[in-house]
């Protein structure tokens, strides 16, 4: 069954605040406005549980994107009431194919009885066991008991490894409980951290002030979790790491990390970054921490943010993108705009960090997708944190902005963006009431010509 309808969207243009037009990689026709909007919205219901998350990457041989959906089943139907004893963390296969997706395939479940999801976090397609097949990390924390009544002391944390099978016939999905603190882990990713050739995992552990990093051992197995403190006595507060990506900024010979974390400074807060490198088996040095701008805020929600890594400027050097929320002076209602402001920190190394750039603002949100390109500008896609939209922002080399709200039907749980031959389509998965089980998964894209 699918429904296809017009996308109610609202279109804005206005002025660039600040901006840095570097050169990256292709226009595609799903980036240009003039080729997309008004763009068409797709949905497809299933019913394959309650959505938490979808992941999209390249598993098969096909070159057409395939998307993996978390969902969960006998979860409470009511803010009151208790998980079921049959509740579970279920894990579907939505295969690409020349024109649509094929059926939702089950590829395993992991069994939380008498448990619901209070967090999960994952890590595109990467290929941990050197097989050239793509496998998926994610970790998800849970509670016993209601939201009513929950308890920190009652979660239990653990990573969830879907191990890809050759000749593209599906997924082992592999489970291991992982010892964190009461605050869940926000961040997971993949890299070479030790130079051995395999990939190994870390993630943030916020109540420890710490990165765990799972080295890779080959043959799927893994090593005991190390953990990489971010403070010391140095400090002249408690950074909390809230996000990791994996680059190279320190010239060593693995993979190093680059930490977004919040120092608490009194009663106000205050985003910084710090870099962190393996040395030898056991022995990793972390760089100074580097305040990412003079904005102290008043409650540790605000000082929230995503941290992105790739080329935005095409020096062959890893940059970073940061957001934080923008506060705005002036009348009452300027002061209620929930906005985030989106930084770059152009090559960024481990002795010196510039001053970010200001790229642009727009409604508070989860980042999605990211571009610059020389010969069109900025595009970015973030999925906003009150309601069901979908931003997409375009800002062309002259400066101007274009920017769309794109309402989506059901509650959303997660998005991202896929590319499809000449076009990218944006891919959100969304609740139909929260209770039913029914997950709608709708596809905007190019209207058909």
């Amino acid at each position: 069954m699918k429904w296809e309808r017009g996308l109610t969207f609202d279109i804005g243009l206005f002025i660039v605040l600040f901006l840095a037009v570097m050169p990256n990689s292709r226009v595609q026709a799903f980036d240009k406005p003039m080729d997309w909007f008004p763009p068409a919205l797709l949905t497809y219901p299933l019913v394959i549980g309650e959505p938490l998350s979808v992941i999209p990457r390249y598993f098969g041989n096909q070159g057409i994107p395939d998307v993996i959906v978390f969902t969960s089943t006998g979860a409470p139907k009511t803010f009151f009431d208790l998980p079921a004893e049959d509740s579970a963390v279920r894990f579907y296969l939505l295969r690409g194919e020349p024109e649509g997706w094929g059926e939702p395939l089950f590829v395993g479940q992991l069994s939380i009885p008498n448990r619901q999801v209070i967090s999960g976090i994952a890590s595109p397609g990467v290929d941990l066991d050197s097989d050239g097949v793509l496998d998926v990390v994610a970790i998800l924390t849970v509670f016993r008991g209601s939201f009513a009544q929950l308890d920190l002391d009652e979660t239990e944390t653990y990573m969830v490894i879907l191990w890809g099978y050759p000749d593209y016939i599906g997924f082992e999905a592999k489970f291991m409980p992982l010892e964190t603190g009461l605050i869940p882990p926000t961040s997971v990713v993949a890299g070479d951290f030790n130079s051995d050739g395999l990939v190994d995992l870390a993630f943030t552990d916020p109540q420890r002030l710490a990165l765990q990093v799972l080295y890779n051992l080959g043959g799927r197995r893994w090593s005991e979790p190390y953990h990489v403190g971010l403070a010391d006595g140095d400090n002249d507060c408690l950074p909390i790491p809230i996000g990791c990506v994996c680059g190279r900024f320190s010239g060593g010979k693995g993979q190093d990390l680059a930490v977004l974390a919040i120092c608490a400074k009194g009663e106000k807060f205050r985003q910084m970054l710090a870099f962190l490198n393996l040395q030898d088996d056991q022995r990793w040095k972390r760089s100074p921490l580097f305040p990412l701008g003079p904005e102290l805020f008043e409650n540790i929600q605000d000082a929230f943010g995503a941290l992105i890594v790739g080329d935005y400027d095409g020096d062959e050097c890893n940059d970073l993108l940061f957001t934080a929320k923008l506060k705005l002076e002036g009348t009452p209602f300027m002061q209620r705009l929930n906005l985030m402001a989106i930084y770059m920190l152009p090559c960024p190394s481990w002795k010196k960090v510039d001053n970010p750039r200001l790229i642009s603002a727009m409604p508070s949100g989860h980042l999605i997708f990211v571009e610059n390109d020389l010969s069109f500008g900025w595009r970015i896609v973030s999925l906003r944190d009150e309601g069901s939209h979908i931003d997409v922002l375009h800002i062309f080399n002259d400066g101007r902005h274009l920017n769309a709200a794109l309402s989506v039907p059901g509650y959303i749980a997660g998005a991202w963006v896929v590319a499809r031959g000449e076009r990218r389509e944006i891919i959100v998965v969304s609740s139909q009431d929260l209770q039913s089980g029914i997950t709608l998964f709708n596809v905007i894209t190019r209207r058909s010509r």
